[in-house]
């Protein structure tokens, strides 16, 4: 984890990973099984909503790797950000990844009102614990394989 990333204290470390996984530990809590492009999809709108310094290597990360189909759920994750984000922008989604697309605080608002729209359409998991409390597992220790 640490070659990937020059310091665990910049803003690339925190939004990237930090926030990302946290993402994805706090949307299984509450939807329960998401598909993996949707988790992927909901911690990458994560990503922009954060990135301020790092906002431009993250859209461009996500903008090199896209595909249509559902066969990498990274990279349909990342065609559903840019498709959704420049539609609420009401922009062009190839025109999102240009030099001269939306960046800064629009950019955010757009990706946390996806992010928001996501959520209210998404139905919490019935079986979900409260914060705190976790399921009781049980674990068994052989010395001859089942």
């Amino acid at each position: 984890m640490v070659p990937a990333y020059k310091s665990l204290s910049d803003e690339t470390f925190s939004v990237r990973f930090l926030a990302h996984e946290t993402q994805h530990f706090a949307d299984k809590r509450r939807f329960g099984n998401l598909q993996s492009w949707e988790l992927e999809f909901r911690a990458k709108l994560t990503e922009l909503v954060l990135a301020q310094g790092s906002q431009a290597p993250t859209l461009q990360r996500l903008c090199e790797n896209q595909s249509q189909v559902n066969d990498s759920a990274h990279a349909y994750a990342n065609y559903r950000v840019i498709h959704d984000v420049a539609q609420t922008l009401g922009v062009a989604a190839d025109s999102l990844c240009g030099s001269s697309g939306v960046r800064g605080q629009s950019l955010r608002d757009a990706a946390r009102n996806v992010l928001s729209r996501d959520s209210t359409v998404r139905k919490p998991s019935a079986n979900r614990l409260p914060f705190g409390q976790h399921e009781e597992q049980e674990f068994s220790i052989s010395s001859s394989p089942p």
